[in-house]
């Protein structure tokens, strides 16, 4: 009895012991008392200022209708919804398409009265707006449809913006500008710095910001609208589409070494640089890490 107890005692030591050393494998080399060599670093960034001519215009534009006591909020939807078909009609008699157009908000809002004092708010009456975007690449028509827009009955001008049609393709051309120019930026200073490129450890991109031209951002109410259409009877008001501009900034991380350490890496076949189409797969892997560290954060809470 008194050995099987020893022989057991013993056994579960093994495994005690076992289980400690494979801890131990399991750590990094910082927890097991292992001081890893710093890895030299070389980090640059690149920055591509874009521009392209803006070939299409954006126009939100609207019809706000009122009517009082006497009047019904059908009765006001009614008149509102006539003036909205009469600009739709104009602006399709212009050549624009269903693809062009798009009543994007309707809003049925009532009218209270001044409030007096121990009584409730009382309703005077009804207001009525519709919003209608054009979105067109008719941009020798810009001044035209604003002028036609008014005459139909729009008595809200909301924003006028000139942009491209196919933003990507200027976003990925400023990307790869601004990759082209860290590398080139790094080539540079590990040459004058007698070191060599080993390899690219992080590529990081900045959110390309876009830039458009705009006439204006502010709603003109009716009688301005009024004014500025009477003042321009004989002619459309004049736009001028201008130019969009995209920036975007490239970082990227590279190890770096002696010359002759390089030079073993570039046999070994290390990245010593990297293309337009490797910037992007690094990247693509940098938005993919970023993702997998914010769904582990979430499954950890």
């Amino acid at each position: 009895m008194m050995l099987n107890r020893q022989v057991r005692r013993m056994v579960v030591g093994a495994i005690a012991v076992c289980v400690m050393a494979a801890a131990a494998l399991a750590q990094p080399d910082g927890a097991r008392g292992v001081v890893t060599k710093p890895v030299p670093t070389l980090t640059v960034s690149g920055r591509a200022v874009l521009e392209a001519p803006a070939d299409e215009v954006r126009i939100s534009l609207s019809v706000l209708s009122e009517g009082g006591q006497d009047e019904s909020a059908k009765t006001v939807v009614e008149e509102n919804s006539k003036k909205v078909r009469d600009v739709l009609r104009a602006l399709k008699k212009m050549g624009l398409g269903d693809d062009e157009l798009e009543t994007a908000r309707f809003n049925v809002s009532p009218i209270y009265a001044e409030a007096k004092r121990g009584k409730a708010p009382q309703i005077v009456g009804y207001r009525v707006e519709n919003i209608v975007n054009v979105k067109t690449q008719k941009l020798k028509i810009a001044g035209d449809i604003l002028q036609e827009a008014i005459e139909a009955g729009v008595n809200r001008v909301h924003r006028i913006s000139f942009g491209l049609a196919d933003e990507r393709t200027l976003r990925a051309e400023a990307i790869r500008q601004a990759a082209q120019h860290a590398r080139d930026d790094a080539s540079v200073l590990a040459e004058a710095s007698g070191v060599g490129l080993v390899r690219t450890l992080n590529v990081e991109l900045d959110q390309p910001q876009f830039r458009s031209p705009q006439v204006y951002t502010e709603y003109y109410d009716a009688s301005t609208l009024r004014a500025a259409a009477s003042r321009t009877a004989d002619s459309a008001p004049p736009m001028e589409a201008g130019d969009v501009t995209v920036t975007a900034t490239v970082r990227i991380v590279y190890e770096i070494g002696e010359l002759e350490e390089h030079s073993r890496a570039g046999e070994a076949g290390g990245l010593i640089e990297i293309d337009a189409a490797e910037a992007m797969r690094l990247l693509a892997m940098d938005e993919r890490r970023r993702d997998a560290r914010a769904v582990a954060i979430e499954e950890e809470k």
